[in-house]
């Protein structure tokens, strides 16, 4: 078993909204998720062994796309991770999946490039998750070029600074999927304020490393499109400054106040020096 050592990174600022490709801000965080690697031949078929991987018929079919395209007809990928959160298992799956993408490929003789990932691991997604592929392929760059970054979806990328660190906190809300809600309004209005929501803070990011006024609009933002009283705590999420995102069969907040109840510490490193 060989021992890989991945960068944890989140999404931090952005919203989903249907049929349109805003950007999201991903940042890196003090955190790394390890994990140990076997890949062996076998005489037919594809299996795989996995521990400590959350939600892992996502990665197995992932695994099983990616091995098939590569014309793989007998080998074994054993993986055992040696440690996760809670919440955003959406990025431990997204990190996960780009870097088993680099390591079994190179195991069996293939280079495979950060453009190769962009390019073909969106065709490998299972149906339940092509719709958050915005984040999912935001998080795979972020964490292969182990960088902050602004993110939009088939469209490229630019770094970010990552001086600045700061105290957040993540909290999953398990079997509760966000979703939008039936009668938006103006989406094309909203969509245009969420773009220019992120790219004013990638600006202001540059500068000085604050987002917390960019936090409000996105919170106001998120409320009009989803359905955000059927899932949290409204006063929590206001209070406590949440931007919430889709998770696997699950939700997850970035809070920057430490909200109610049982929560996880973690460290953000985003933006210029205050």
């Amino acid at each position: 078993m060989e021992l890989h050592i991945a960068p944890f990174v989140i999404p931090v600022l952005g919203t989903l909204i249907p049929r349109r490709r805003n950007p999201v801000i991903i940042a890196k965080t003090d955190e790394r998720i390890a994990f140990e690697v076997k890949v062996e031949r076998q005489a037919t078929g594809i299996s795989f062994n996995f521990e400590n991987v959350p939600k892992p018929k996502f990665l197995k079919t992932f695994l099983e796309e990616f091995l098939r395209g590569l014309g793989e007809k007998g080998l074994k990928v054993t993986l055992n991770v040696r440690g996760t959160f809670g919440s955003f298992k959406i990025s431990t799956y997204a990190i996960l999946t780009a870097h088993l993408m680099v390591i079994i490929g190179n195991k069996l003789g293939y280079d495979v490039s950060i453009d190769d990932i962009e390019k073909y691991s969106p065709l490998l997604e299972s149906k339940e998750l092509i719709s958050y592929l915005p984040i999912i392929m935001a998080l795979r760059v972020s964490t292969l070029k182990n960088k902050s970054i602004i993110y939009r979806f088939r469209e490229g990328w630019i770094e970010l600074p990552s001086k600045n660190k700061f105290k957040s906190y993540m909290l999953n809300i398990p079997n509760k999927v966000v979703t939008t809600r039936t009668n938006i309004g103006n989406i094309d209005l909203l969509a245009h304020i969420g773009g220019r929501n992120i790219i004013d803070a990638t600006q202001m990011l540059r500068i000085k490393g604050i987002l917390e006024s960019y936090i409000i609009t996105e919170e106001s933002l998120q409320y009009a499109i989803y359905n955000l009283e059927d899932i949290v705590d409204l006063n929590m999420y206001f209070k406590c400054r949440c931007i919430i995102f889709p998770d696997i069969e699950s939700s997850s907040l970035i809070c920057f106040k430490k909200p109610y109840g049982k929560c996880e510490e973690i460290i953000v490193t985003l933006g210029e020096r205050k």
